[in-house]
């Protein structure tokens, strides 16, 4: 589950210096631990550091903007670099590094969502290239080589700003996607709803998704939705107690004449959404093998496949 480090809400994404127990990324061990992963003598760090020729490394190019490119060596273990392809030397080549895991989310029985991509772990910045807005371009860069871009279980302030004010406008695009996955769920957000400290603190955020190749699922549920707000309480989503499936719950919401009925009667429970006083006219549902939508109007409640 997401957690927000409360603690660094000044700190930009690109001035963090991150220490996590031995952890600990400054630019000298990250120009160290570039040569040992390009296979280069690190006790060569001064000479390479003033005449740099990237032309001897053996590398993979994942994907480049500009100047920019994010590689990796033969040796790739998760750490990529990004570097600026005109540097002479290691303080101008070096640009900063992206430690990420490819995975396909999975919901809590262990069903993947079919969504492959980059789970980010650690980002950094090497001094001189700080306050260009390389942060974000790295995560526009990982999108172009993975497609889809996941969140981890530690989301920094300086990183939730980017995931809020960058990422949540680039997933809101037609055929992108932006969203968040509590548990068995997968469901889109916006700047609004990722900013808002009642949806993001009251409830364990698994992962923030931004995707520019999205499955057909996570289109259709962004169309189901498009134009509500969890942040006004337009809406809530939903979990049952106990597994139940999409016909289960429909010969439910055929008895029911209330949203609130259903939500009594299928024991159903809520993972994400405002606070309501009254309640919603609408709900997402995660059920075992499908997700819904439950409406009511006037004079009957009724449910649709997503």
């Amino acid at each position: 589950m997401i957690k927000l480090i409360e603690l660094l809400n000044e700190l930009n994404l690109d001035e963090l210096e991150l220490r996590s127990g031995d952890l600990y990324v400054d630019d000298i061990k990250t120009y160290v631990t570039f040569l040992e992963d390009f296979k280069l003598d690190p006790d060569d760090l001064d000479v390479y550091g003033a005449n740099f020729d990237s032309n001897i490394l053996k590398k993979t190019v994942l994907s480049e903007d500009g100047p920019y490119q994010f590689i990796v060596p033969s040796n790739y273990t998760g750490t990529l670099y990004l570097v600026n392809s005109a540097g002479t030397d290691l303080e101008s080549y070096v640009v900063g590094t992206v430690d990420v895991s490819v995975i396909n989310l999975t919901g809590e029985n262990g069903k993947p969502f079919k969504i492959t991509g980059a789970e980010i772990h650690l980002t950094y910045v090497t001094e001189p290239w700080r306050g260009k807005g390389l942060g974000y371009k790295m995560y526009t860069m990982l999108l172009k080589a993975y497609k889809n871009v996941f969140s981890d279980s530690i989301l920094y302030e300086g990183s939730l700003a980017i995931w809020a004010k960058k990422l949540a406008p680039l997933g809101a695009e037609s055929g992108n996607f932006f969203g968040a996955q509590v548990g068995g769920i997968i469901v889109p957000m916006s700047a609004e709803d990722v900013g808002n400290r009642d949806i993001i603190n009251d409830v364990g955020l698994d992962h923030l998704i931004v995707s520019v190749s999205p499955p057909q699922v996570l289109l259709d549920i962004k169309r189901k939705l498009v134009g509500l707000s969890l942040s006004d309480g337009d809406y809530g989503v939903f979990e049952p107690s106990t597994k139940i499936k999409a016909a289960q719950l429909q010969d439910i919401v055929d008895e029911s004449a209330s949203i609130m009925d259903v939500v009594d009667q299928a024991d159903l429970y809520q993972v994400l959404g405002g606070y309501r006083e009254d309640q919603y006219s609408m709900i997402v549902v995660a059920l075992q093998d499908a997700m819904v939508v439950v409406r009511e109007t006037d004079d009957e409640v009724e449910m649709q496949l997503i």
